[in-house]
């Protein structure tokens, strides 16, 4: 009998969704530490980062019967754990803005927290583009890092204007899909820091 150390990363998920524990603590043993390092740098805390690592674990577990992954398992684990650390961050944030409106004797300054949360905000939105197909990726940086209109992307690639606005549609329609929970201030924080 093969044990369950040796299985790929798509036959560990088969048995973690059935409810094997042995997949489960191999999933922890091989990511914990890496998650752990991961969210430690973006939040600066050890208590906090443990807190968010075991949160996602718990998840895991509870939601692993329904999990559906469009890439690799490693990919899926990271993603989640960062909108995880952008969920904190957003909290933080709105804690900030509420010491913010304080008279000024009872505030003080978050800018840094900002800054963390818009650059998480800026990676997590770098990954999922890193994630469309290549011509898709292609076109659609052109168009919003490089700021190229249709009709300059079809010149530059020889393709048709229709077809740059195809991959355009489509690089939206998945960055919406994948970003829904941050779409709005995701969008907008990257198309004005570019």
């Amino acid at each position: 009998m093969t044990k369950i150390r040796e299985i790929d990363e798509e036959g560990l998920l088969e048995q973690l969704k059935k409810g094997d524990r042995s997949a489960f603590e191999t999933v922890y043993l091989k990511y914990w530490d890496k998650l752990y390092s991961s969210v430690y740098k973006r939040v600066k805390s050890g208590v906090i980062a443990e807190e968010i690592v075991q949160d996602f674990f718990v998840s895991l577990w509870e939601k692993r019967s329904v999990i559906k992954i469009h890439t690799s398992f490693e990919a899926y684990i990271f993603t989640s754990v960062r909108y995880l650390v952008l969920n904190y961050l957003q909290k933080e944030i709105t804690r900030s803005n509420y010491r913010l409106s304080l008279p000024p004797e009872e505030q003080y300054n978050d800018y840094t927290l900002n800054q963390i949360y818009l650059n998480e905000l800026n990676k997590v939105i770098e990954d999922e583009i890193s994630q469309l197909p290549d011509k898709c990726q292609y076109v659609f940086r052109l168009s919003r890092q490089e700021n190229l209109n249709t009709k300059e992307i079809a010149e530059k690639l020889g393709i048709s204007t229709k077809t740059v606005e195809n991959h355009l549609t489509k690089a939206l329609k998945i960055l919406r899909i994948n970003l829904k929970e941050y779409i709005t201030a995701a969008l907008f924080i990257y198309l004005n820091n570019k």
